[in-house]
């Protein structure tokens, strides 16, 4: 009995669809299972560093030496403390075993607590995955080293039923997709492989024709046209998935960029505040020590407290008008503003200022310049790009100040004489707490904030900042906002 090619590919694809349905559905299952084990991994790994660090934290906030006896006396305070913050149930042991804190442990549901405990009690930290189905708990015993003394071991459950349910619904319908496409498949190679026979058994019954001297059949004319479409369909199908891929990794880029630009950020927050926190803490240490007894030195360590206290609040206002001026949307708030007066009129309050240092300020300024704004933010944005041009300009120096209009922008620029700025740090000036010269800004009551708030005010208006610097010569920062008549 002769089996036709038709039937041949058939079955061949009927047998090829069932074997991959198996596989890719143990697969499935098989990597939900993994994702869910490394998942519940991690996070003990996790809350086994926080219960340490809890701990030690214990001891410290209470002033306590970390010993065996203070934790087993203080056993019920740590569990409580340590379900507050790491919503748990837990019991403590001794380093022989011993239960502590009885009270919580009827709480507890630890079925492999005895292999985990016998692990931790040897300083190992061991926990154990119990799963059956959709429900799941994980073990845990976590062995308590401090200043290299073993005080004891902390064991908890956690019952992570609901991620396991979640992995069986997504197998289900992972399944369910697959079986959905393979039928799909399954239905879509019988059509193709009878659009390929076709043509052949035509050929075929017109050969047996020829046999029997009949030359009157046709044949239909078999033609590259579907296969040329589905080179060119698979050819922009890669194209597509290419540009799609390069659009994922600049994005990938682009966050990382985001996250390296927000480390650096609160690296630097936390590195400003430690100076000022360091100094208040060392003063009110030498307070203490000598007691209230010496006023002078009272009165001198009090004095640098509220100077630092007053930089940090300043530090902290300053941080909060870039959060407002990046955030907030201000807009509604724009009034017309005459900018040449503005900056006139913050000319004239920093003249005192200027002369503090034997230094001018020298205007240039074209009348009756407007633009859309919030008159508040931009007098602050033009206070402070001028501060820093008397801080960091040479004494006994002019500033030039000049207002013009150019290209449909409100140009304002401020320059002084001085050490300039490097070119390589000229991209970074309007970076949060950056200085060009470590050490001046800050004795000279600068933050590193002032441009960085300036830029977020001017760029909320629609507007650019620059900076432009010969080393040894001059600075100058120029601002551009749209004029009011041309703005949309």
């Amino acid at each position: 009995m002769n089996v036709s090619i038709r039937y041949k590919i058939f079955i061949s694809f009927s047998l090829l669809i069932i074997a991959v349905f198996i596989i890719m559905s143990l697969v499935t299952n098989l990597t939900i299972k993994s994702s869910n084990e490394t998942v519940i991994s991690k996070e003990l790994v996790k809350v086994r560093d926080n219960i340490t660090v809890y701990v030690r934290q214990f001891f410290l906030l209470n002033n306590i030496e970390p010993e065996q006896a203070a934790f087993d006396k203080h056993s019920l305070e740590i569990i409580a403390d340590l379900e507050a913050k790491l919503n748990i149930k837990a019991v403590l042991y001794t380093t022989t075993g011993d239960p502590l804190g009885l009270t919580r442990s009827y709480m507890l549901n630890m079925s492999g607590e005895g292999k985990d405990l016998s692990h931790a009690l040897n300083r190992k930290l061991s926990f154990t995955i119990y799963s059956r189905g959709d429900n799941a708990k994980a073990n845990i015993s976590v062995p308590v080293i401090i200043e290299g003394k073993f005080l004891g071991v902390i064991s908890y459950t956690k019952d992570y039923s609901d991620l396991y349910r979640s992995g069986y619904y997504l197998g289900n319908i992972l399944t369910a997709t697959i079986f959905i496409m393979l039928l799909s498949m399954f239905v879509a190679s019988y059509v193709i492989s009878d659009g390929i026979i076709r043509p052949v058994t035509k050929l075929n019954k017109m050969a047996k024709d020829m046999t029997k001297g009949k030359f009157s059949g046709k044949a239909d004319k078999i033609s590259n046209d579907e296969i040329g479409e589905l080179t060119s369909s698979f050819i922009m199908m890669k194209e597509q998935i290419h540009s799609s891929i390069r659009t994922i990794e600049r994005d990938n880029m682009l966050l990382k960029e985001l996250e390296s630009y927000r480390k650096k950020f609160f690296d630097n927050v936390a590195h400003e505040f430690k100076t000022p926190l360091t100094t208040i803490r060392g003063y009110a240490q030498v307070m203490e020590d000598g007691g209230f007894n010496d006023k002078e030195l009272c009165k001198k360590g009090t004095g640098y407290i509220l100077d630092e206290c007053d930089r940090l609040y300043r530090m902290v206002q300053s941080l909060l008008t870039i959060s407002r001026q990046t955030s907030e949307n201000i807009e509604a708030l724009f009034d017309d503003i005459d900018i040449s007066k503005l900056i006139t009129d913050i000319c004239e309050e920093m003249r005192l200022i200027a002369a503090s240092r034997n230094m001018g300020i020298h205007c240039e300024i074209s009348p009756d310049i407007q633009v859309s704004g919030y008159t508040d933010d931009l007098k602050s944005a033009f206070i402070n790009i001028l501060d820093n041009a008397i801080k960091f300009g040479n004494e006994a120096s002019m500033i030039e100040v000049k207002v013009y209009t150019e290209n449909g922008q409100a140009n304002v620029t401020v320059t002084n004489k001085g050490h300039g700025i490097p070119a390589d740090k000229l991209d970074k000036v309007f970076d949060p707490f950056f200085r060009v010269y470590a050490g001046n800004g800050r004795s000279a009551g600068g933050s590193g904030l002032g441009l960085p708030i300036a830029k977020a005010i001017i760029e909320k208006h629609k507007g650019t900042i620059g900076i432009e610097s010969t080393k040894n010569i001059f600075t100058r920062v120029i601002a551009k906002i749209p004029q009011k008549d041309l703005q949309f």
